[in-house]
């Protein structure tokens, strides 16, 4: 997606058709060739107990 207000909206879209959405956001350093950790942006539904409590 090419901004975060984009990917949580499909997110919302998504959402009552899924068991569990997540929608994240990572950022790359093509000068370091390095990702950011990633930023978690939306979750909604059944997620996985690490993804749940954040």
């Amino acid at each position: 997606m090419k901004t975060a207000e984009s990917a949580i909206d499909r997110g919302k879209r998504l959402a009552p058709s899924k068991a569990g959405v997540v929608v994240y956001q990572v950022d790359y350093d093509a000068q370091v060739d390095m990702t950011s950790d990633p930023k978690i942006l939306f979750k909604a539904g059944q997620l996985p107990p690490e993804l749940a409590g954040e």
